[in-house]
């Protein structure tokens, strides 16, 4: 059994617990009337006070506004530090055939705060990296929020999903298996189009295919470490 802080316990967070059968998990979340017992309140940016005492830290923030000087903030604070897993997110990467040891080139301002945090951990002496694609489960699906759109672009675009509930297993299965020192893109096999896949949730939506570009995410390295995604493809979601 492992003490596991989890910052940031949102929606991947939720999985994780609802997955965990042996450790015992610390969550932090922002202020809230009513925390749950073995939840912490705290935002990024803050000074920590809490224990120190874990075996595992997972950090899942959002990519804020200088993402990565709060991150040093933190990680001064929580040291001495034992493993430490970071979620990034795969828009780190630019377009094309993609893999780990892709160039870093994603541009958005998100995208930048990420690669500067991915450096920072990298510097650990005992880290995991984890980039999920675009997180897709029951609850939080395109068919709920597709409906109001009318028009979308760059259709020939390829998505890269992945079932949250695949990514919670996956940082069960990296804590087991004491993987350490290592990155890895989590995405489904199937890699279709915008078009192909937004049509299956509203019949009445038009395309636009200027400026697509070819994206496509590679997740064998994932694979490769024993690992087996349950929702492998995207069958499920048309359901």
């Amino acid at each position: 059994m492992k003490k596991i802080l989890f910052l940031g316990l949102g929606h991947l967070g939720q999985h994780f617990l609802s997955q965990n059968k042996i450790h015992e998990v610390i969550g932090t979340r922002r202020k809230s009337d009513e925390l749950e017992t073995n939840l912490i309140e705290f935002s990024l940016g803050e000074s920590w006070k809490a224990s120190k005492d874990f075996d595992v830290i997972i950090i899942s923030f959002p990519p804020v506004e200088e993402y990565s000087l709060k991150l040093q903030k933190l990680l001064d604070d929580l040291g001495p530090l034992n493993k430490v897993i970071f979620i990034s997110s795969t828009s780190v990467f630019g377009t094309g055939q993609i893999n780990e040891d892709s160039m870093k080139v994603g541009h958005t301002r998100n995208a930048k705060e990420l690669i500067e945090c991915e450096k920072l951990i990298s510097q650990l002496n005992d880290y995991v990296i984890v980039r999920p694609g675009g997180l897709i489960d029951s609850k939080r699906h395109p068919k709920f929020f597709s409906k109001k759109m009318s028009k979308l672009s760059k259709s020939k675009t390829n998505v890269n999903l992945v079932h949250t509930s695949d990514v919670a297993a996956f940082l069960h299965y990296a804590i087991g298996h004491n993987i350490s020192n290592e990155d890895f893109n989590l995405v489904c096999d199937d890699h279709p189009t915008k078009e192909e896949f937004y049509r299956s949730f509203n019949s009445t939506i038009s395309f636009d295919s200027e400026n697509s570009e070819l994206r496509i995410i590679d997740n064998s390295k994932s694979k490769n470490t024993g690992f087996t995604y349950h929702y492998s493809n995207l069958s499920w979601s048309k359901l």
